[in-house]
């Protein structure tokens, strides 16, 4: 990046004819359109726990946005969730610490929130906002269309005591991989940048099911030059 050049640095040529150049914008005064996607599902909701998440949530909301800037939010669940349309700082960290905690086992759809959400934008921000992902979850998914019928085949055998076939384990992983393929094509076409806050910390290396959604995560952000953060604790 070349930094601070000003507007008689540049020449603009209209079919050879050179044209003036009003201004030059500042990349920190265009307005964000933030979609906040909170991951309400069972691997999230420790009470404590879930509620640090939450306040940290609506503290990023009031100390990063702009009075220009517009959040909206969804909760990860067994579907894709919009609770608060694009709104400004005040009302969307209001409206986000109003979420209450799962009291049940809920089902995790990360793959279709995240979809949703790049839709959303993608119809509803305006085209002058950059266009911003961010998600709070550990980015397990196991409710997604994709993957819905071999998860639920999984769980059945678990719950059963049987050990599921290296051919639905294989299918599953598969599903996975064509999963993220598509999120990152479709967040891509919506001209949105991933960020992701794992809260799982360190403790993602010691389960190969988190690692495969963290890097799932990873290559989503990846894709569109965001970043996928692991907290340190």
């Amino acid at each position: 990046a070349v930094q601070g050049l000003k507007v008689a640095d540049f020449k603009l040529l209209e079919e050879g004819k050179q044209q003036e150049i009003s201004g030059i914008g500042d990349p920190e005064q265009v307005p964000l359109a933030i979609a906040l996607l909170f991951d309400i599902s069972s691997s999230t909701s420790q009470k404590g726990f879930f509620a640090s998440q939450q306040n940290a949530a609506a503290t990023f909301l009031k100390l990063v946005m702009k009075p220009s800037d517009r959040a909206a939010i969804f909760t990860i669940t067994g579907e894709p969730q919009m609770i608060q349309p694009l709104s400004s700082a005040e009302k969307s960290a209001a409206k986000m610490l109003t979420i209450p905690a799962a009291t049940t086992p809920v089902p995790t759809a990360f793959y279709d929130t995240v979809s949703a959400a790049a839709k959303y934008l993608m119809d509803n921000a305006p085209s002058n906002f950059r266009r911003v992902i961010v998600v709070l979850s550990d980015g397990d998914d196991n409710f997604s269309s994709q993957i819905r019928d071999l998860s639920v085949a999984n769980a059945n055998a678990k719950l059963s005591g049987q050990d599921a076939g290296a051919g639905l384990l294989s299918g599953l992983q598969r599903g996975h991989q064509r999963a993220v393929t598509e999120v990152e094509k479709q967040v891509q076409q919506a001209d949105v940048i991933f960020y992701s806050v794992n809260p799982g910390g360190p403790s993602i290396k010691l389960n190969q099911i988190a690692m495969r959604a963290e890097r799932g995560m990873e290559a989503i952000a990846e894709t569109t030059d965001g970043t996928a953060f692991v907290p340190e604790s």
